[in-house]
């Protein structure tokens, strides 16, 4: 049998549960209130049946009285598990309604506890793979996990979707983002920008940068941490979780060169400004309504 390990324990149980909830809600787009999260950590599963007999009624009085003629005094309440993950800067409320979000602090110490996932395998040429099954019902809180650990990114997708924006923004550490502006991505970059405009009053506004290219040589799906090795992705992010899909960490010398063309890339790219939503003023849909009176075919009248 192995010796127990004399490494000092960084989370308590009950704590460290309630943090993995919130990241897996917040995976998914949705924010868990204190309340919620306070129950779920105190509780280990549905409560099991309960009987009375005598001896427990007895026991009970006796414990109370031991309590009434003790000299003992609380000096002070028990800290809720939700209070003190907040004070130690792992949980963030996120809006006035009261839902919480895994800060980066949080999320990097979830990663740092977690080991390697068992579809983690490595190569002979150095790369590594993590698939991403659709069968399983955490496959966008592993996505979140590999992406967050990634620190401070550049995400590549060119069909990035703007309804996962708030998830970029709020689950990962991504810094930037280059998407496709050309072709029915140029509505989504229209979104985007809508989307960006809504949440200038929000904390850590602006965190993610984001621009659109309408460059040909945008294809790839990428994720590109600061220093570190490049992983590609083998679908675009709102893909994950309909197909079977893997991200793969690549060689070293792969990793070089495609920094270096992304980089030059994204420095040509358009940066996407937030832009409120407008709407048309009266003469521009009496403009609009002339113009679609006057594209219609005339009838010839009929003869008396």
């Amino acid at each position: 049998m192995a010796a127990p390990s004399s490494d000092p324990e960084l989370l308590p149980r009950h704590a460290h549960r309630a943090l993995l909830y919130v990241e897996r809600l917040n995976a998914v787009g949705f924010h868990p209130t204190a309340d919620a999260v306070e129950r779920f950590s105190e509780s280990s599963g549905p409560r099991d049946a309960v009987y009375t007999s005598p001896w427990s009624a007895n026991l009970g009085q006796m414990l109370s009285i031991l309590v009434r003629n003790s000299d003992s005094t609380k000096i002070s309440d028990a800290e809720p598990v939700v209070e003190w993950l907040i004070r130690m800067d792992w949980l963030s409320p996120l809006n006035a309604a009261g839902g919480l979000r895994l800060t980066d602090l949080g999320a990097a110490l979830l990663a740092g506890l977690r080991e390697s996932p068992p579809t983690f395998e490595r190569s002979e040429e150095g790369s590594t793979a993590v698939v991403l099954d659709p069968s399983d019902p955490f496959v966008y809180a592993e996505l979140t996990r590999l992406i967050a650990s990634a620190g401070e990114a550049l995400l590549v997708d060119p069909y990035f979707k703007s309804d996962m924006l708030s998830w970029l923004h709020d689950a990962t550490r991504v810094t930037r983002l280059l998407m496709s502006g050309k072709g029915q991505q140029v509505h989504e970059v229209e979104l985007v920008a809508l989307h960006l405009h809504a949440i200038q009053g929000a904390p850590n506004a602006g965190r993610v940068e984001i621009r659109a290219t309408d460059s040909a040589e945008l294809h790839d799906r990428l994720l590109i941490p600061s220093d570190d090795i490049v992983s590609s992705l083998g679908t675009s992010i709102t893909g994950v979780g309909r197909h079977l899909s893997a991200i793969v960490r690549m060689p070293r010398i792969a990793s070089d060169a495609l920094r270096v063309e992304y980089e030059r890339l994204w420095s040509d790219a358009e940066p996407v400004q937030p832009r409120p939503l407008r709407r048309p003023t009266d003469r521009a849909v009496q403009q609009a309504a002339a113009k679609k009176a006057s594209a219609r075919p005339h009838r010839k009248k009929a003869a008396n």
